[in-house]
């Protein structure tokens, strides 16, 4: 009797065993959470998305074709795949030669997701660029004019505000602040030459000693504590230089150091041979005058006619 127990409680185990399996199987079957879609699901309809390292910022979003091309709609989606929510920026007519506002962030994220009929993978090099604007950093129409310090310069779009990879689509610039960050250093350049002119810890104009005469088209590049770089161009007119003070000043200025020394000398020897053969020159020239007797040579008197004594002529 009690074996026949024993048996009941096994076989009503595992039917209950079986039994939960199975029920468990089919429940977690029902509960897969499905992936989100965030942008449009027509097949015509080209997308782009970037996963950046870490979440953009809030602000205005400009976006602008990286290739030469005819103008395409796009429309702008910041996915939040943690929380199932796909935020929709707004779309506008991009073309590649300036910035167009799409829309504002309000909630950032870190994936970027661009649509567009025409917008294509390109090998190398990003389809398109999105450019994030906290505030009223710069309204981007082919640069980001900015105001620093009263002067109008561009913020360089480079390494340090890009959070996107290089193999990204999506070349996504996000701008840092640039009042109250402190100067890293100031370097400044002269008629488009790449070499350097001279660096300082903190701005100052442009030196002019550096310049000789004439127009002078002047860099100064602004480097941020957040890396993060200005340029400022500016023309400045030196005057005609007649007398070459100009250019002897900027040679030297060009040349500090021990380099200086050397063409301070070389001038101040040059300058000495010319007073020499100056010197020699008069000094021949008179020696010549001694030998022919025209140092004492005066012209003689001539006495005046007297005016009795006429001429007169018989016919």
């Amino acid at each position: 009797m009690k074996i026949n127990n024993l048996k009941t409680y096994l076989v009503s185990f595992v039917a209950l065993a079986i039994l939960l399996l199975f029920s468990s199987k089919s429940f977690a079957a029902t509960s897969t959470v499905s992936p989100l879609i965030c942008g449009s699901t027509n097949q015509d309809i080209s997308t782009l998305e970037d996963i950046t390292t870490g979440n953009m910022t809030t602000g205005k979003a400009y976006l602008k074709l990286n290739y030469t091309s005819s103008p395409i709609n796009l429309s702008l989606y910041i996915s939040h795949y943690s929380s199932g929510q796909c935020n929709s920026i707004g779309n506008a007519t991009i073309n590649s030669n300036s910035w167009t506002y799409v829309g504002n962030i309000l909630n950032p994220s870190n994936d970027v997701i661009v649509q567009g009929i025409g917008i294509g993978a390109v090998p190398y090099q990003a389809a398109t660029q999105l450019l994030i604007v906290p505030k009223t950093q710069c309204i981007p129409i082919d640069v980001c004019g900015v105001t620093y310090d009263g002067l109008d310069g561009v913020l360089q779009l480079d390494d340090s505000n890009i959070i996107s990879g290089a193999t990204a689509q999506i070349a996504i610039y996000n701008l840092r602040p640039i009042n109250g960050v402190g100067v890293k250093l100031v370097s400044y350049y002269a008629d488009n030459q790449k070499s350097l002119l001279y660096s300082t810890k903190t701005l100052k104009p442009f030196d002019k000693n550096y310049l000789d005469g004439g127009m002078h088209n002047t860099q100064i590049q602004i480097k941020l504590s957040n890396n993060q770089s200005i340029f400022v161009n500016q023309t400045i007119n030196m005057g005609t230089d007649w007398t070459g003070t100009l250019f002897l000043k900027s040679l030297i200025y060009k040349n500090s150091g021990s380099a200086a020394v050397f063409i301070v000398s070389g001038i101040c020897i040059l300058i000495f041979l010319i007073l020499l053969w100056l010197l020699r020159f008069i000094y021949r020239r008179r020696q010549a005058d001694k030998l022919h007797g025209l140092d004492s040579y005066k012209t003689s008197d001539i006495s005046d006619i007297d005016s009795s004594d006429d001429i007169f002529i018989s016919k």
